[in-house]
């Protein structure tokens, strides 16, 4: 059980109760869910649109979750940081994020149950399949729905071949190649998307890019990347060099975030894997 507890400000004299949780970041379908219970003021059972008064003591409750996912631990999967709230996880390459047909066991959604049983997985920052680095999952139906309307910042690492300018901004939008497959494509009637790269190693041919995005679209550092004619290195389906490394050379190295309910701006690295690394 997650409770949280407040009390409440002049500022909610005469309000209702769901005027205060909408203003704390309680979304409207945890606002419709507190309508069955959940939420008690000055410790009694309330409705939503119960009236304050300053110095009441609102508090709302959080039942654990039974979680449909098989436990399944995997060694290479790290635990970087967790709270009542918020957990940041290390993902390595070949790690698919949830189930699916073929991948039932053998997720970071099946790590996940096993360190945290009575939670629903819910990641905040979802990485493809073969990318490695930083995910941020939320223990709670309340992080998640604060995270959710506050995106985190990510700054990824991604391995290149070619004089690729120094640094740069691509922004051109992206939509699904054909219904049905998972590659995407550059085109006008694409949703807008736009990344910002810069060059910071350099061996030979090979560079290394910081990309920070400004959109989060499936596949966008790829699809932006070969757009413009350097595409990942190892990225096999959009065109990339695949003698150096066997999946696409990306990683998600730092993740920035204001905590969803103690508001600390927390950020967390996680310096690229060997794979990448051999390559400079």
């Amino acid at each position: 059980m997650r409770k949280f507890s407040y009390i409440i400000g002049e500022d909610f004299e005469g309000k209702e109760a769901k005027v205060f949780l909408r203003h704390m970041g309680y979304s409207a379908d945890i606002i419709k869910d507190l309508k069955k219970g959940g939420l008690t003021v000055n410790g009694e059972a309330a409705y939503t649109v119960r009236v304050l008064r300053s110095d009441d003591l609102l508090e709302t409750f959080f039942p654990d979750e039974v979680s449909d996912i098989e436990p399944n631990a995997n060694p290479e999967i790290k635990l970087i940081y967790s709270d009542e709230d918020v957990a940041v996880l290390y993902k390595p390459p070949y790690v698919p994020t949830h189930q699916s047909i073929g991948h039932y066991r053998d997720t970071l959604a099946n790590h996940f149950a096993a360190l945290f049983p009575n939670t629903r997985f819910r990641v905040a920052t979802r990485l493809d399949k073969n990318t490695s680095g930083l995910c941020l999952a939320a223990l709670n139906k309340l992080a998640s729905a604060i995270i959710c309307s506050h995106r985190p910042k990510k700054l990824y690492y991604a391995a290149v071949k070619g004089n690729v300018p120094f640094s740069g901004t691509v922004d051109l939008p992206i939509e699904r190649e054909k219904e049905g497959i998972i590659k995407r494509i550059v085109t006008p009637y694409g949703k807008p998307a736009v990344t910002h790269f810069k060059t910071v190693m350099a061996n030979g041919e090979n560079k290394l890019l910081e990309i920070e995005l400004e959109t989060g679209r499936t596949h966008q550092i790829r699809v932006h990347m070969a757009s413009i004619g350097f595409p990942l290195l190892g990225d096999e389906l959009y065109g990339g060099d695949t003698g150096l490394i066997s999946r696409q050379a990306l990683h998600c190295g730092r993740i920035e975030f204001f905590h969803p309910i103690t508001k600390e701006k927390m950020r967390f690295k996680m310096p690229i894997p060997e794979d990448m690394r051999k390559i400079f």
